[in-house]
């Protein structure tokens, strides 16, 4: 396993589903090469400081990765409370996380240094959502 000490992490807005611009949180490992992609799609306790580091995390180990901000629409702040928000507003719609998480892959597609291949990772809801944009539509 290579592991890449150096990386650049940035924000940047992206056009999600409906066409609506969100945030995502990139980590890039530095380097020659080309790299596999991961998409995170973040939990309910939302785009938070573990989804942050994890993202990082993939890409000290050879990964591009982006999670999108998948509840800016909701508000922006802590994410504890703005996870309280969509919570209380029962989630947020299967349709916008597969039209948010579609605009990460299709970011992931346009980077010169990736490889083609492309994975989908989340945990409690993110893993739910996970699955259902994998399923065929």
């Amino acid at each position: 396993m290579t592991f890449y000490r150096g990386m650049t992490c940035e924000n940047l807005t992206i056009e999600g589903y409906n066409g609506t611009p969100i945030t995502a949180y990139v980590a890039k490992p530095s380097g020659p090469g080309l790299f596999p992609g991961v998409v995170l799609v973040h939990h309910l306790p939302g785009w938070s400081e573990f989804y942050i580091e994890t993202t990082r995390r993939f890409a000290h180990h050879g990964y591009l990765a982006i999670c999108a901000n998948l509840y800016e629409r909701a508000g922006q702040g802590d994410p504890d409370d703005v996870a309280a928000k969509v919570r209380a507003d029962g989630g947020i719609a299967d349709a916008q996380v597969v039209g948010d998480t579609d605009a990460a892959v299709k970011w992931m597609r346009t980077q010169t240094n990736h490889n083609g291949k492309i994975g989908v990772f989340g945990s409690c809801s993110g893993g739910r959502h996970a699955v259902i944009y994998a399923l065929p539509a």
